[in-house]
């Protein structure tokens, strides 16, 4: 049992791409009882712990009061954030299952003063970093979404965040067309080789977008 908690803590995508791929019905309906009953209901504890605890020591210092509210019996966590005139509550259900399957958020939140798009990335970015990540760290990318709103950043076009999901960085790279601006670290996951007309130049690495057809160098 432990090996196994720090195996699902550790590789949760891991874990969950082998369980989904299973074509043994019988192991697979096993895995499940054994997490829904030993694993599940400790892992969760020990998120939102983890998570409570990182808001207090890392976020307490920042504008706005976030508070994290828990229903054991819906298995849902209600994410509340309130600064000034902003309200906003972030509803995510953790299955039966977690972590073989993935924590879901309900619809986008509606945010007094924020566009619905805008709203929708966060979202988005939230809950890849769920899949990929800690609720520690998923929290961390919709707060500071949400506290730099004001600060007039755009989201950058490729992870949809204001705040790098790992790196905790600004989108600053702008593209010299469409002039959107984009994390370094994006970039660089996003780039491809694109070769000169001239042969005997090497290629160099260039980034296209679906904002617009520029390609424009980044090394």
């Amino acid at each position: 049992t432990k090996a196994y908690t720090w195996v699902v803590r550790a590789c949760p995508t891991a874990v969950r791409s082998i369980w989904s791929a299973s074509s043994n019905t019988k192991s697979r309906k096993q895995l499940e009882r054994f997490t829904s009953t030993l694993i599940t209901p400790r892992l969760i504890s020990a998120e939102i712990s983890a998570a409570t605890a990182h808001l207090q020591q890392n976020l307490a210092q920042q504008e706005g009061e976030r508070t994290l509210r828990y229903n054991r019996r819906l298995r849902q966590l209600t994410v509340g954030f309130v600064s000034g005139e902003m309200s906003v509550d972030l509803v995510l259900y953790f299955p039966e299952h977690y972590p073989l399957q993935p924590v879901t958020a309900a619809e986008t939140p509606e945010i007094a003063g924020v566009p619905k798009r805008r709203t929708m990335n966060w979202l988005l970015s939230t809950v890849r970093t769920l899949k990929t990540s800690s609720l520690s760290a998923a929290l961390t990318v919709w707060y500071d979404n949400l506290r730099l709103f004001s600060s007039s950043l755009e989201d950058c076009p490729i992870c949809f965040s204001v705040v790098h999901p790992q790196h905790r960085s600004l989108p600053k790279t702008a593209c010299p067309t469409c002039k959107h601006k984009f994390h370094a670290e994006c970039i660089f996951k996003s780039v491809r080789p694109v070769r000169h007309t001239h042969e005997r130049q090497a290629p160099r690495h260039a980034l296209t977008t679906h904002l617009c057809p520029s390609v424009f160098s980044v090394l």
